[in-house]
Parts: structure tokens; sequence; C-alpha cells
């Protein structure tokens, strides 16, 4: 590398990078498991 500003920038993006990535996967999964909840509810508590 020409400079070790060079390598932190890229260290810094490539965690900006992975961060974004498991936040978003979190939110895919928050998402995935609500509707699920949401349906059990109204069914288990109408019986």
């Amino acid at each position: 590398m020409e400079s070790p500003k060079v390598g932190i920038i890229i260290l810094a993006l490539v965690a900006t990078a992975s961060l974004l990535g498991g936040l978003a996967g979190w939110q895919i999964r928050q998402h995935a498991a609500l509707p699920e909840t949401i349906t059990a509810t109204p069914s288990g508590a109408a019986r």
C-alpha cells in the first residue's frame, strides 16, 4: 500500500459495509418472525 491512510480507509469501508449488512440481515429476520407472532396471538385468543 502506498500510505497507511489508504489501509485505514479501506478497513473503515469494509467495517461499515459488514455492519450495514449485519444490520440489514437482522432487520430481515425480525420482520420475518413478526407475522408469525401476530397471526398466532389472535387465533389462540379466539379459541
